[in-house]
C-alpha cells in the first residue's frame, strides 16, 4: 500500500484541526453582541468541516491505495520529489513557493499599508500568478473582492481591520 502526500497531508490536518477543536470548545457559542452565535461559533463550525473533509480525504486515498495494491498491472515508478508532492511540472512547483511568498510578504504588509492598500495588490498578484489573461478583470476583482470583504469584516461581523 502506497502512501500519498495527500494522505500524510490529510493527516496532518486532522491533528491540528483537533488541537485547534479542543482550544475553541471553550470559547462561548452566544454572545449579548452579536444576533448570531458568539466568539466560539465559528471557530467551532469551521474546525469541524475542516475536520470532515480532511477525513473524506485520508479515506479516499486509502481506498485508492488499495485499489491500486490489489491491481497487478500496476508498475513501479521512479520517485522524485515533484512526485512525491503530486506536481507535474516544475513551473506549478515555482509558482506555488512564489504564491506562498507572496501571502507571507502580505502578513507583513498588512498592517503597515493597511487592508485597503494591501488586499488589492495581493489579489492582482495572485490573479498575475496563476494566469489571468484579461488584465481588465485585475482592478474589477481586486477592488470589489475588498470592498466586500471589508464591509462583512467592519459593518456585519464588526470586526475593524488593520
Amino acid at each position: 500500500m502506497k502512501i500519498t502526500l495527500s494522505f500524510v497531508i490529510s493527516i496532518a490536518i486532522i491533528i491540528v484541526g483537533l488541537i485547534i477543536l479542543r482550544e475553541a470548545w471553550g470559547l462561548p457559542l452566544s454572545s449579548p453582541t452579536v444576533a448570531v452565535g458568539g466568539p466560539g461559533t465559528f471557530p467551532l463550525a469551521m474546525t469541524a468541516a475542516i475536520l470532515f473533509l480532511s477525513v473524506c480525504i485520508a479515506l479516499s486515498e486509502l481506498v485508492k491505495s488499495y485499489k491500486a495494491s490489489k491491481d497487478p498491472s500496476a508498475s513501479a515508478e521512479r520517485v522524485t520529489i515533484l512526485s512525491l508532492l503530486e506536481i507535474e511540472k516544475k513551473e506549478d512547483l515555482y509558482r506555488v513557493l512564489i504564491a506562498i511568498a507572496v501571502v507571507v510578504t502580505y502578513t507583513f504588509v498588512v498592517a503597515p499599508l493597511g487592508f485597503l492598500v494591501a488586499t488589492p495588490l495581493l489579489l492582482v498578484a495572485s490573479m498575475w500568478l496563476f494566469g489571468v489573461k484579461k488584465i481588465i478583470y485585475y482592478p474589477i476583482v481586486a477592488v470589489s473582492f475588498t470592498v466586500l470583504l471589508y464591509f462583512l469584516f467592519q459593518r456585519i461581523l464588526l470586526i475593524s481591520l488593520p
